[in-house]
């Protein structure tokens, strides 16, 4: 009877943790047939448990690796769905070190300020290249990207806390002061009223390709307003000139490959292609990559590919598609842009979208992620001579390696 007054006091939650446990019980253990002599030599006191817990961690590592013929662990995929669902069920705003916001999306929060000594560092760094490129008679525009933590919204869960906007907002001041001309892209989202929720993907820490599509417009703009360029074509800036192709529920991004499809859903997967004629040149050393064709047969990496029937959450990155991910450099060409500037792109992943949109409207391009390149920058700026320079960071990377790359010896 006991017993029974027990069971009868069971919820749900209590339930579906029990079926938890017993399936990581059979999916984890199960396929580990080389850990049974360990778990043996364990019992008998042959190995300490910290030797023990070292091989277990061992044979864990790399299990989501598709170059594994037989992966140690099967179905891990399933695993990290069925503990999102857990987490989900039980309300948990943390999961894997990403936080769910109020709006549903997930992010990383950084809790530690950056010292004042670095921020300042980092406005001197930005500086000394913005005066450099107008003592070449250049211009220079350093674009703030936004986040998914707002300035204007309410969207930490209670006994959380960001610093990234006090951080950028202190950076923006210092060059404000030294004269250094910059787009606050977090302040043109709220004058134009896009919420966050909006404008970026649910389980990825980057912009909706929209948003990106919009960034670019918004620096053509700050770069007509300063009179780096004549005015805008509005033709290349009509989103009506292009298709957004969407395939729904195709996407799951770096956050929610950390928590699986049921803590937080799932995103659609966006490819932007103009509609009308574009004939562009991508040159990726790197890669060894020469490809001269339509904006959308060169901007996205042909080897990832997407099956819309049947989409791998776990390996397929959606927005890495975009000028062929993170790379040390891009070159793009283009004859027939209505604008010859030669514009150098300094920036991160947030790049990506916008970046390859430039190619689009001007006609040389040299797009630079610091954080991966390790030629020599002054020998390469010397060479392109470039018209305008952009300079992009998003407000986790504000003071980080692609702001403070020694642009000019010390």
């Amino acid at each position: 009877m006991e017993l029974l007054k027990k069971a009868r006091k069971l919820r749900p939650a209590h339930l579906l943790a029990a079926a938890f446990l017993l399936y990581i019980g059979f999916v984890a253990l199960y396929p580990l047939e080389p850990l049974k002599n360990d778990t043996k030599s364990l019992l008998k006191g042959e190995i300490s448990v910290s030797a023990y817990m070292d091989r277990i961690d061992e044979m864990y590592d790399g299990m989501l690796s598709t170059e594994q013929d037989q992966p140690l662990l099967q179905n891990k995929g399933t695993y990290i769905n069925l503990n999102g669902a857990m987490a989900k069920l039980l309300g948990q705003p943390m999961m894997n070190e990403r936080v769910r916001l109020k709006n549903g999306h997930l992010t990383s929060v950084v809790s530690w300020r950056n010292s004042q000594e670095d921020i300042e560092y980092t406005a001197h760094n930005i500086t000394r290249l913005s005066q450099m490129q107008q003592k070449n008679g250049g211009q220079f525009l350093f674009v703030l990207a936004p986040s998914q933590i707002s300035k204007y919204e309410d969207l930490l869960p209670e006994g959380y806390t960001d610093t990234m906007n006090d951080t950028s907002d202190t950076l923006l001041s210092l060059l404000d002061q030294n004269g250094v001309a910059y787009l606050d892209l977090r302040e043109a989202l709220h004058k134009d009223q896009i919420s966050n929720a909006d404008a970026f993907f649910v389980t990825d820490h980057h912009w909706r390709p929209q948003t990106g599509f919009w960034a670019y417009t918004k620096i053509l703009s700050a770069l007509e307003e300063s009179g780096a360029i004549a005015s805008v074509d509005g033709f290349y800036t009509d989103s009506s000139h292009y298709d957004f192709v969407t395939y729904p529920n195709t996407f799951l991004g770096s956050s929610g490959k950390r928590t699986g499809i049921c803590y937080a859903g799932v995103d659609d997967s966006i490819f932007i292609q103009p509609k009308f004629e574009t004939e562009i040149t991508l040159i990726v050393p790197e890669w060894e990559l020469d490809l001269t064709g339509r904006y959308e047969d060169v901007c996205y990496n042909s080897e990832d590919t997407l099956n819309p029937d049947n989409p791998d959450y776990f390996q397929f990155n959606a927005y890495g598609l975009y000028g062929w991910g993170d790379n040390s450099l891009n070159r793009w060409r283009n004859e027939n842009a209505p604008d010859n500037s030669k514009v150098m792109l300094i920036g991160d992943s947030f790049g990506n979208i916008p970046f390859s949109l430039m190619s689009i409207y001007f006609s040389d391009c040299d797009e630079l992620d610091m954080r991966y390149y390790s030629e020599d920058f002054q020998r390469h700026y010397q060479d392109f001579q470039p018209d305008i320079v952009i300079l992009e960071a998003t407000l986790d990377q504000a003071v980080a390696e692609n702001t403070c790359y020694s642009f000019l010896p010390a």
